[in-house]
This record gives C-alpha cells, structure tokens and sequence, in this order.
C-alpha cells in the first residue's frame, strides 16, 4: 500500500498518471517481496517478483522513450537525416578485411 500511496503522489504532483501506470506492476511485486523478506523466504516467491519487476521495467523504459520522442517530434526529420547519414558513412568507411584468411594468422 505504501508503494502504492508514494506512485500516486508521484503521479499527481507531475501529472504522468499516462506514464506511471507500471508502477502498479511493480507495488504487486514490492508487495511479495515484502512477503518474502518478512515471511518463510519461500524461494517460489522471487519467480514473480523478478518476473513483475521486469516487466515494470520494460514499460517503465518503454514510455519513457515514447515520452522523450513525443517530446523532440518537432526534430524527428533532422533525426531521420542523421540516421540516414550514419548509414552511408558506415557502408563507405567501413574497414575492408581480408575474407580468405586463415584462422590462425
């Protein structure tokens, strides 16, 4: 519950309620960590919480990046121009190896 209490101040005070929503993911698996540390330290117990937290993370990191673009649309050419650029300085600058040679030379 407190997990729980402290994401929806955070989420409140910024007004990210569309990019905090992982973290109800993650107060499951606070919540069962609790369990396991205050409790038998059933080791079943850490599948879940590793399985909730990674997922929470990945969200987390996925929302984040789409916010963080959403933000810097109004590049998104000069971005596409960049990565276009990188493109062709990587197939012309590319360091030529030697495919017939042996492995032990």
């Amino acid at each position: 519950m407190l997990s729980v209490g402290i994401l929806c101040q955070i989420a409140t005070l910024f007004d990210s309620w569309e990019t905090m929503w992982p973290g109800f993911i993650l107060a499951v698996a606070v919540g069962l960590l609790e369990l396991y540390l205050f409790g038998s330290r059933n080791r079943w117990l850490l599948i879940p919480i590793f399985i909730l937290t990674g997922l929470s993370g990945l969200f987390f990191a996925a929302y984040a990046v789409g916010a963080l673009l959403g933000k810097l649309s109004h590049l998104q050419p000069l971005i596409v121009l960049a990565f276009i650029a990188a493109g062709i300085g990587l197939l012309l600058f590319r360091k030529k190896e030697n495919v017939y040679r042996q492995p032990w030379e």
